[in-house]
């Protein structure tokens, strides 16, 4: 293979890389954003049930 082909090859394999890394940094944060939510709503549940008890 020519230098100057893999050189190209080589670069665009690297771009590749750079925008799969962001897309799974991004859903990432998605997904770390909705584990949140749902212990929060969790949460949310327990402190109901325990009030509950209560009345």
């Amino acid at each position: 293979m020519p230098a100057r082909l893999r050189a190209v090859l080589e670069a665009s394999l690297g771009q590749v890389n750079k925008a799969c890394n962001k897309l799974a940094d991004s859903q990432a944060k998605v997904d770390a954003k909705q584990q949140k939510q749902q212990a929060k709503a969790e949460n949310n549940d327990a402190v109901k049930a325990l009030g509950g008890l209560f009345k």
